[in-house]
């Protein structure tokens, strides 16, 4: 009785086993990889950059990219597909807008949500270049957010696209509605965001570097090189890890549409951020900037002759004696009359008037003294 006993425990335990095993869900990758093996429409050029929007997004199809809920969103694309048509399909992915402007490849890219960007980038590339109504793409907001694996997924998808759909340097030279790069954005943001977030600006502005070819022709609207934005916001370890980069120490005396320098936006932002880490970025760019000018001035130094040096303090003398004369003169000249210093308020004023004369009159002696010796 107890070995059947023993028999119908041991097969209820395989069975919930078994039952365990068939309910457990299927590893991200694979689920990832059955996704990009499903075939879904492929958008012709002008679903990209042009295609203008004309609906807002459902607010499930929001929430699935907002929550990297990838497994429904693209349940729901490939229910549409199947039981509506592609041109539908093709309208949600590329049509339907939050009330930003943002489709769903911003969403994804502003909440970090990999699994829904690394499909939509897959079967949608023309999305990358997408423009909500600010002129922002994915990887301004990607950049803005310190998404660092999702830029690093957007670069990447990019580099190995067998479509060649865009070049990376197109994307890293597209700019918003106020004329920044992704880069911009990333120097620009995190100075009230606290040290995590600041760090996390560190790490996407270091990562941009590595994917830019010159960031010193990527201005934004004003002008402004990524070293003016991060020493207009007060970013001193942006900063210095722009000028690490031997091949952009150049950024420190290059100018703006309005003739500023990185050092004139440290001067211009003063004030708005903390006062220790003004004088740190301020420290920084003047060490920086004296450096950079010596280095690359190859102008040779001109100096004074001997005989231009001597003429020089022989005019600076004459004038310390002449000084000394006239403050002589006015001390053994009174001026005024004699009954105009019988009052107390006029005795009080000529005290004053005497010790300034004397004053005066020492001090331009020991200049000719000097001057003299100097000669």
């Amino acid at each position: 009785m107890e070995h059947s006993t023993d028999i119908i425990q041991s097969s209820s335990t395989l069975q919930l086993s078994m039952q365990v095993q068939i309910d457990m869900p299927r590893p991200v990758h694979e689920e990832l990889e059955r996704w990009k093996a499903v075939k879904f429409p492929v958008p012709i050029a002008e679903y990209g950059t042009f295609c203008e929007p004309n609906k807002i997004l459902q607010k499930e199809v929001y929430t699935y990219a907002k929550e990297d809920n990838f497994n429904a969103l693209f349940g729901l694309l490939s229910d549409k597909l199947e039981h509506v048509s592609s041109e539908e399909v093709l309208n949600i992915i590329f049509k339907h807008v939050a009330a930003s402007g943002n489709s769903l490849l911003h969403v994804a890219a502003s909440h970090g949500s990999e699994g829904v960007i690394q499909l939509l980038c897959y079967h949608f590339p023309l999305l990358i270049t997408r423009k909500n109504f600010l002129g922002d793409n994915a990887l301004h907001l990607a950049a803005r957010a310190t998404r660092f694996v999702t830029i690093q997924n957007l670069v990447n998808h990019v580099k190995i696209d067998p479509h060649k759909t865009l070049e990376l340097a197109s994307l890293l030279r597209m700019k918003n509605n106020k004329g920044n790069t992704p880069l911009h954005d990333a120097a620009s943001m995190g100075i009230h965001d606290g040290a995590r977030l600041l760090k996390g600006h560190l790490q996407v502005v270091r990562e941009l570097l590595n994917y830019w070819l010159d960031p010193m022709d990527f201005l934004n609207e004003k002008g402004h090189n990524i070293l003016h934005v991060a020493a207009g916001s007060g970013q001193m370890r942006i900063v210095d890890e722009i000028l690490r980069n031997r091949d952009l120490e150049a950024l420190i005396n290059e100018k703006d549409y309005d003739g500023n320098t990185p050092l004139h936006e440290d001067d211009a932002a003063r004030g708005v951020w903390n006062k220790s880490q003004d004088v740190e970025v301020r420290k920084m760019l003047i060490r920086l900037s004296w450096t950079t000018k010596v280095s690359e001035c190859d102008l040779p130094r001109t100096t004074l002759t001997t005989e231009e040096r001597n003429r020089g303090v022989g005019n600076l003398l004459v004038v310390s004696v002449l000084v000394v004369g006239v403050t002589f003169a006015g001390a053994i000249t009174v001026p005024g009359s004699g009954c105009d210093l019988n009052s107390g308020s006029s005795k009080k004023l000529m005290r004053y008037y005497i010790y300034l004369d004397m004053l005066a009159m020492d001090v331009s002696l020991i200049a000719a003294i000097i001057l003299c010796r100097v000669s």
